[in-house]
């Protein structure tokens, strides 16, 4: 039989999604849940017994892009080149294979919602008050991205009951990762793996292998299959140095201003 997923006007596609600026040691609300997307209005039992039945379906195939999802258009089974999507634990077709299939079935598990109730509820995060030693960026004061794992739910209109079709969001209830916030860059480097597969909650660059990578996650020059070297820490301490004397990477022509290395304007 057909996954859910992969029949024509269906979608259950993965994204991560960038929910809040924090600090280190600080604490924020986040919903987590399952619930009508905007457009979509549906009752309440409707909402839960779609909730249970997609988490089902999620297990057996859904599709996932290293990109944001669309706010329309929703990819459904159609890659198209602005919108990359690949498949995931969909038999016979692409993404099969030992590894993303483990893959498939973890982040089933991690990226989950709550199925009991509709609608979003919130939890406490905990942001750790300090990053581990090897970690390749020193996060600033208020600059520190939390991303959390979100589902976009398209179910195809039912003709013979006149039921139009419906999009839901599925917001993942416990999974989550941090990433540097950059003010000169000029959006948010995404993190690069599915739940599960990054290296640790501060290490969203970094997958535990190259099946973890999300589709096109590979061409970033950001994202990397393993540990984080010793090279890239010293790099990024180089960068937040010259960054501190008022220079950059890229206009940084091998010389100091007289200034930093005498201490005197």
């Amino acid at each position: 039989e057909v996954p859910f997923a992969a029949k024509e006007g269906n979608a259950i596609h993965g994204a991560w999604v960038k929910v809040h600026t924090v600090q280190p040691g600080q604490q924020a609300a986040i919903a987590s849940g399952y619930e009508a997307a905007s457009g979509t209005t549906v009752s309440e039992e409707e909402a839960k017994a779609s909730a249970i039945a997609r988490a089902w379906d999620v297990a057996a195939c859904f599709s996932s892009s290293f990109e944001p999802a669309p706010e329309a258009g929703w990819p459904g089974v159609s890659a198209s080149d602005s919108m990359p999507v690949e498949f995931q634990a969909c038999s016979g077709m692409q993404g099969d294979g030992e590894a993303k299939e483990a893959v498939a079935v973890m982040v089933a598990k991690e990226a989950s919602w709550s199925v009991g109730l509709s609608g979003e509820s919130e939890k406490v995060f905990s942001v750790p008050d300090s990053p581990p030693h090897d970690l390749p960026f020193s996060p600033r004061a208020d600059n520190l991205h939390l991303w959390q794992w979100q589902w976009h739910i398209q179910e195809a209109p039912v003709p013979s009951s006149g039921q139009d079709a419906r999009n839901y969001v599925a917001k993942a209830r416990g999974h989550f990762v941090l990433s540097p916030s950059d003010s000169e860059d000029g959006q948010a480097q995404r993190p690069c793996c599915y739940p599960g597969q990054e290296l640790g909650i501060w290490y969203p660059f970094h997958c535990r292998s190259a099946a973890g990578l999300l589709p096109h996650a590979e061409k970033a020059p950001h994202c990397k299959a393993g540990p984080p070297s010793k090279d890239a820490t010293d790099t990024y301490q180089v960068e937040e140095w010259l960054r501190s004397v008022g220079l950059s990477e890229k206009k940084f022509n091998g010389t100091v201003p007289s200034r930093v290395v005498d201490g005197h304007e």
